[in-house]
């Protein structure tokens, strides 16, 4: 059906305004909607009195036994194929539950650093330093035994420490070298091992799982419906399938009951009051955790001058909405502004998300905590003499300038200037680090810009040296064998892999493929059910690998593509 001039204009022009009108709309409510107590408003006193003295409990453990329990006692069924057999079975249901069980509990907080694609950095000197400053800090907390570890990434953002389930606490290189006194660093180390008392990312992390269970399971119900067409209620995988259901169906319950409450931003104001209190009982200034939040602020703010990743995308949709509707092509051209209007609202769910305030809110509020409870404290001298000693030692002065090497080849080959990023990259793998993943994963990327798949391989090859090798290293190593036709070597890089990492979702994708390359077509819509329990956007891409799609090709498309 084709469409007047005129009404083609005004339908192109309605069409526009939904793109844009959702946003700003969208980005109200859900401020309006934001948590606004401020968590220091909500008690007298200092934060840390509030603490039961004690030993340090993994509260992990009591959640996980909780949501058992409840799952257990669930009546719900789910009828799996055409005859309407309940396949809910309390047998079934303790079968499923700890066969899911190992999601949850098993992964450790080195393994889940290492799928960062920087990985991690192994100086002595360093770790001894870093180790030190926490030992310090936690003599004066009433939360006795947690088991904390420090490990320096090799990440170039300031803010971009993290805490984990097993006390595996992570600071990036980038705080290290900006940091201008051992109180910004004790400062930095206090909040995160704050987050490890008051065990925030434990149950953080597992409700992260559960959310990832719910939404496997709403992709699963149509996925599972159409196999069991497939293969009939008879056949072990539809069985297995129909426990993973109760599994999904149990955590589902669970969520809409608000067993498991998230409150991030209240997790991350109680980590800056109780890291605050850590810092002056240990007896270091507290003008570092003011300077600390100070470069937050700053980091932000470069953040948010960066351009719009999105924007692209959102002039392609404008384009081909006003193809799609000058040809008639109304249909294409709605789902094309629906699509839009999901960008749009998934931003401004991305910004809700955001898991602490900004760190201008902090700040203020730290400022007036310590006002109303530390006006009175008389600061010691800021400590900067360990700290230089540190960075100053011969191991630590290597491997920052071969950080550094690394950072600019990558900044170089992005920016198109080959030769200069090669003799960076070389710089960065001449020294004692000369098989670190991370120079070398960027002496990989520089080969690969230059059109070099033989020597970006060996690169690869060569970080798989590191005992701390990321998971990036892998599936690039994959990748490139799999291109080659080395489909042996790719199916063994993945291997290795898969058990090192303990059955990471991104390498879900590859192994299905491989499956369905070898005629294992049983055994890639296994995986496929596993995968979708694992990440809801890594399951959209095993969901087109399984359907026999180059799984390179689907993780490459953007999301909205892989929507459709």
């Amino acid at each position: 059906m084709i469409f007047p001039r005129p009404a083609r204009l005004a339908l192109v022009a309605l069409l526009l305004a939904s793109i844009v009108w959702p946003a700003a709309p969208a980005h109200a409510f859900l401020d309006r909607i934001l948590p606004g107590t401020d968590t220091k408003d909500e008690f007298d006193g200092r934060f840390i009195d509030t603490l039961t003295p004690g030993a340090w409990k993994p509260p992990l453990e009591a959640a996980m036994q909780e949501a058992a329990e409840k799952s257990s006692t669930s009546s719900a069924t789910f009828s799996f194929g055409g005859g309407g057999d309940a396949s809910g079975s309390t047998e079934q249901k303790v079968e499923a539950k700890d066969v899911s069980q190992p999601e949850f509990e098993q992964i450790s907080g080195m393994t889940m650093l290492r799928m960062d694609e920087r990985g991690i950095v192994a100086l002595p000197v360093l770790d001894a330093y870093l180790a030190g400053i926490a030992r310090r800090l936690l003599e004066h907390s009433p939360i006795r035994g947690a088991p904390i570890m420090i490990y320096v990434t090799a990440s170039e953002r300031y803010g971009e420490a993290k805490a984990l389930p097993d006390g595996t606490i992570a600071i990036p290189m980038a705080s290290i070298l900006q940091a201008d006194s051992e109180d910004e660093l004790a400062a930095l180390l206090a909040h995160e091992i704050s987050h490890v008392l008051r065990g925030h990312h434990d149950l953080d992390w597992f409700e992260q799982r559960q959310g990832n269970l719910v939404s496997g399971a709403e992709l699963m119900l149509g996925l599972a419906s159409g196999l069991a067409q497939q293969i009939g209620k008879g056949n072990e995988m539809a069985a297995k399938a129909a426990r993973i259901l109760i599994v999904a169906e149990a955590a589902m319950t669970a969520t809409s009951k608000g067993l498991f409450p998230s409150w991030t931003r209240e997790h991350e104001d109680e980590a800056d009051l109780l890291g605050l209190d850590l810092l002056i009982a240990a007896g270091y200034n507290y003008d570092g955790m003011f300077a600390l939040m100070q470069k937050m602020e700053e980091a932000e703010l470069v953040e948010a001058s960066k351009p719009d990743p999105y924007q692209e995308v959102r002039k392609a949709l404008e384009e081909e909405i006003q193809l799609q509707t000058s040809q008639g092509n109304i249909g294409g051209a709605l789902g094309n502004v629906l699509q839009a209007a999901t960008l749009e609202f998934s931003t401004a769910l991305d910004r809700a998300s955001v898991d602490h305030r900004s760190a201008t809110d902090r700040l203020e509020s730290i400022r007036d905590y310590f006002d109303r409870e530390y006006a009175d404290e008389i600061p010691p001298a800021m400590t900067s003499l360990p700290l230089e000693q540190v960075r100053k030692s011969k191991e630590f002065m290597e491997f920052a300038e071969a950080y550094r090497d690394a950072s600019t080849a990558l900044d170089l080959a992005e920016k198109g200037d080959l030769p200069a990023a090669e003799k960076a990259a070389r710089s960065a793998v001449s020294g004692p680090y000369n098989n670190h993943a991370w120079t070398r994963y960027a002496f990989y990327k520089v080969r690969l810009e230059q059109g070099h798949r033989d020597r970006a391989m060996q690169n690869l090859e060569l970080a798989l040296n590191d005992p701390y090798v990321p998971l990036s290293v892998y599936k690039d190593l994959e990748q490139l064998n799999r291109k080659a036709g080395s489909m042996d070597s790719a199916a063994r890089v993945l291997a290795s892999a898969w058990e090192e990492f303990q059955r990471p979702a991104a390498l879900y994708p590859p192994l299905i493929h491989h499956h369905l390359r070898k005629g294992e077509k049983a055994r890639a819509q296994e995986l496929a059910i596993e995968c979708a329990f694992k990440n809801r956007e890594v399951a959209k891409i095993c969901r087109t690998a399984a359907e026999g799609r180059d799984p390179d090709m689907a993780r490459t498309q953007n999301w909205l593509q892989a929507l459709r």
